[in-house]
């Protein structure tokens, strides 16, 4: 058994609340205070440069579709038939070292095309760390 010497006996558990009681009261009464604050706002005048210099070109991306068709086996590039998964890494990767990071993909598959070979698509593009830009689809309509 836990002996509690007899000095501490009569100190009650609300004395040892009251420091506590008090810091919340205070956090409450600056919370209050601090709702009703207008808030400061300072005008600021950003610099200006000449209306010819701001101007820059913007830049124009290449744009690369591969197209999967459901009648030949691998996938076309720009309308190029590639037929391995080595040759469209050899390709891309030479477009990449071409462009940089200034092309977009675009991905058509026919719905009859088989899932897998957009899959392996898909892997292809995550390996090199190239990401879609767009996944052309057929706007409304039923699919039967």
């Amino acid at each position: 058994m836990i002996d509690i010497p007899e000095s501490e006996k009569n100190v009650s558990v609300q004395d040892a609340m009251t420091p506590m009681i008090d810091v919340i009261f205070s956090l409450i009464a600056f919370m209050m205070l601090m709702i009703n604050a207008p808030l400061m706002n300072m005008k600021v005048e950003l610099p200006e440069t000449e209306p010819e210099v701001a101007s820059a070109a913007p830049m124009e991306k290449e744009v690369v579709t591969i197209t999967i068709d459901p009648t030949i086996k691998g996938w076309l590039l720009n309308e190029e038939k590639i037929n391995s998964d080595e040759q469209l890494k050899a390709k891309l990767a030479a477009l990449s070292a071409e462009h940089g990071d200034q092309f977009s993909i675009v991905v058509n598959s026919d719905k009859q095309a088989p899932v897998q070979t957009m899959v392996n698509l898909f892997a292809i593009l995550q390996s090199m760390k190239l990401e879609v830009a767009h996944l052309a689809l057929e706007a409304g309509g039923n699919s039967t």
